[in-house]
Order: C-alpha cells, then structure tokens, then sequence
C-alpha cells in the first residue's frame, strides 16, 4: 500500500510530460544530479552483480554439469562465464538505441511464454486438468497453446526488431554515443 500510494503521488507531481531519462528531471548540471547519477549508477552496478551470480550459476549448470552432480566451479570457468554475461549484456545496451526498444524485445520474447505456455502446462499438468480432460483433449490443448505461443512470439519479436532497427535508421546508428538525436 504504502508503495502504491508514493508511485500515486510521483505520478500527479510529474505532471502531463515527465522527463524520459531519469536525471533529466534534475535542472541544470549541479552537485545533486552528479550525486545522483553516481548513486544510479551504483544501484546499477549492485543490482547487475547480484543478478549476475545466479545467472552464471544456472549457464553453468546447463552446460557443464548435466548429470546434475554440482562441484566447485573452477576461477577461469567463473571468470569466463561472468565474462561472457557482462559482454552480452554491454553488447546488447549499446546496439539497442532507446531503452523502450530493449523493453519491447524483452517483452516480446518473455510475454508469450510467461503468458500462454506456463499457466497452459501448469494446468494440463495439474489435477485439475487431468480431471477435466481426456489425455487426447489435454495434448491438443498442449499443441494449440505451444503454437500460439510460438505464433506470439515470433510475431512479437519481429515487430520489436521492426521497431529497433527503424530508430536505427531515423535517429541513430548502434554503437553511437548521440543516441536520442536526430542524424541529420
């Protein structure tokens, strides 16, 4: 509640145009946006380094350990994996031109599955289903939920990549530090 209530009132006081970026919505260059923007970027950081460790450790599962017998991992194979992360991680920032793009490809690839896939396996799987459906009308159901979302997914990321390379064309080039300016 209390979160929803504060979200509420930074909604009013941001008014019709509220600024894109963050930092933006601090006036001109002071000690408070520097402060600011190192205090975002530490957040950043912390964040990233948290969520890297199980990332890494789930990669490392997949591909390494598929008799399921976990060790230690050894330093190189870590630094290589968390190597690996970061690179795709800084590849994909900086060749995507505006955050809403990233957002779009994160969602179209992640919506399709969270939405129709996994409830639709959860439920065919559960008493419930098993219940209710024969195991023929079960695995048509499976077959019509695993091809729409697939339809979903591709139809999702196609229009996310559309979108992507349009801002590459109209505003700015992968890679460029003008991001947000129009080329001329």
């Amino acid at each position: 509640f209390g979160f929803f209530t504060i979200y509420i009132v930074v909604v009013l006081a941001a008014g019709p145009n509220p600024p894109g970026f963050l930092l933006d919505a601090l006036d001109k260059p002071s000690a408070v946006k520097r402060t600011a923007g190192v205090l975002l970027f530490s957040h950043v950081l912390v964040s990233y380094a948290i969520n890297l460790q199980p990332l890494a450790k789930s990669i490392e599962r997949a591909i390494f350990t598929p008799s399921g017998k976990e060790g230690n991992t050894p330093p190189r194979r870590w630094f290589g994996l968390t190597f690996a992360v970061t690179a795709a991680a800084w590849l994909v920032a900086n060749a995507v031109p505006f955050l809403s793009d990233l957002v779009s490809l994160v969602g179209a690839l992640a919506s399709a599955p969270l939405a129709f896939a996994i409830p639709a396996v959860l439920y065919l799987h559960s008493p419930a289903g098993k219940q209710t459906h024969s195991p023929r009308a079960r695995r048509r159901e499976a077959y019509f939920h695993c091809g729409l979302t697939l339809v979903v997914l591709i139809v999702g990321t196609v229009g996310s990549v559309h979108s992507i390379v349009r801002h590459w064309e109209h505003y700015t080039i992968p890679f460029d530090c003008t991001s947000g300016e129009r080329r001329r």
